[in-house]
């Protein structure tokens, strides 16, 4: 068990690195208040589900509000999961953004990867810092790490309501 929180740590740590590296924000504090980071506790932050914030659903087209999110006095954007949704066991037509099929991609329905580090260099340009709703727990049916690495998970027989993992 303890491989599996090395690794998704480790991942997520390198997604991180990847996507949202910037130069240092102008606004960015280094006060700590009980070990956290001062900007935290008064923040405003500002939850962005990309399929539903326009008509097209995708970064690009969310992108394009930025400056007004800005002058609305908004200082983080938290993007809901922008990864892509399983397909096996998929609950409606559209899916959970919590049952994910690769946490190191984008959702090809929001955009590339080339698009999202774009909108995070926007928004980091902006002075605004960003945060990614990111569920490790949430492994979709046909996650690749199923059968690359069973040993990682602990699955129980399907029962209603249940995707079994």
């Amino acid at each position: 068990m303890k491989r599996i929180h090395v690794n998704l740590l480790f991942i997520a740590f390198l997604f991180s690195l990847i996507c949202c590296k910037t130069n240092t924000l102008s606004n960015t504090n280094t006060t700590q208040i009980d070990g956290h980071p001062a900007w935290i506790m008064q923040s405003n932050i500002y939850e962005v589900n990309v399929r539903q914030y326009t008509p097209e659903g995708t970064l690009n087209a969310f992108a394009k509000h930025l400056d007004r999110l800005k002058a609305m006095g908004v200082e983080t954007i938290w993007f809901m999961p922008i990864n892509p949704i399983s397909k096996v066991d998929r609950k409606g037509s559209l899916g959970s953004y919590y049952a994910v099929s690769d946490y190191t991609s984008i959702n090809p329905e929001f955009g590339t990867m080339e698009d999202f580090k774009k909108v995070v260099q926007e928004i980091h340009d902006k002075g605004m810092k960003v945060i990614i709703d990111w569920v490790p727990n949430h492994t979709g049916a046909d996650h690749r790490w199923l059968t690359e690495q069973p040993d990682f998970f602990h699955q129980r027989p399907i029962w209603k309501g249940c995707s079994g993992i």
